[in-house]
């Protein structure tokens, strides 16, 4: 369990790295990423991505969503507003634009940064989302500047930086939910391991390190799988 700007500290400090901290924190941001891949390349889903919103229609009918940055991908569509012959709600399939659409009532497709929802039920009806979103990117943060820390015996401890330039009273209550979300994710809280060999490796190829960068590629392969068989989505896959 750590912070982002903790565990690029211990990686650069283990590594004997020091003048990589600048590049080591876009190569942690790296790692996160391909901690949703397999060892064959192939999308892993993770249920602690999983994001369920509700959005409202503006228009009568072709109503345009532009998501969040960093959607891994949409699970589930359903118009709440609209029902099956059984009084069931409708769920949407996911189409390609053609003349296949001329079969089908319900349906949502993709074009460049939005998505396209038909059938959905008219001005200000909803629209159910399930969704999974990649971890944000997080920053590496000056000790000066950090927000919190944390460590496994003490927990979390946050900081007042408001006297930096946009900083904030991290101590505030009201401000610590913002300090998490701004220096961890889940990924780093349980498998942290996991993401400082990855981190590591990604150190020792980048200043040519070849033995020490294999050793760690090696250690990093078996932990994703560890990861992988034990948080991701099942049921995607079935």
């Amino acid at each position: 369990m750590t912070t982002f700007s903790q565990i690029i500290d211990d990686a650069v400090a283990q590594t004997l790295r020091i003048n990589q901290r600048t590049r080591a924190e876009g190569f942690g941001n790296q790692i996160i990423r391909e901690m949703h891949t397999d060892d064959k390349s192939l999308p892993v889903y993770f249920d602690k991505n999983r994001v369920e919103a509700v959005i409202t229609a503006n228009v009568d009918s072709g109503f345009v969503w532009t998501p969040v940055s960093g959607l891994q991908l949409i699970e589930s569509v359903a118009y709440p507003n609209v029902f099956t012959g059984s009084g069931k709600p409708v769920f949407a399939k996911f189409m390609r634009p053609g003349r296949n659409q001329n079969l089908h009532d319900f349906y949502y497709y993709r074009a460049s940064s939005y998505f396209v929802f038909s059938g959905f039920g008219g001005n200000g009806a909803e629209i159910n989302l399930s969704y999974l979103l990649y971890p944000p990117r997080l920053k590496y943060y000056a000790t000066i500047d950090r927000p919190a820390e944390y460590d496994d015996v003490n927990g979390w401890t946050y900081f007042d930086t408001s006297a930096q330039a946009g900083g904030l009273d991290y101590t505030d209550p009201a401000n610590q939910e913002l300090a998490r979300t701004l220096t961890t994710n889940w990924l780093l809280m349980d498998w942290q391991d996991t993401v400082i060999v990855g981190l590591k490796e990604a150190i020792y190829r980048d200043v040519g390190d070849d033995p020490r960068a294999r050793t760690n590629f090696s250690k990093f392969s078996v932990l994703r799988k560890a990861l992988i068989l034990s948080e991701k989505s099942e049921y995607i896959f079935t």
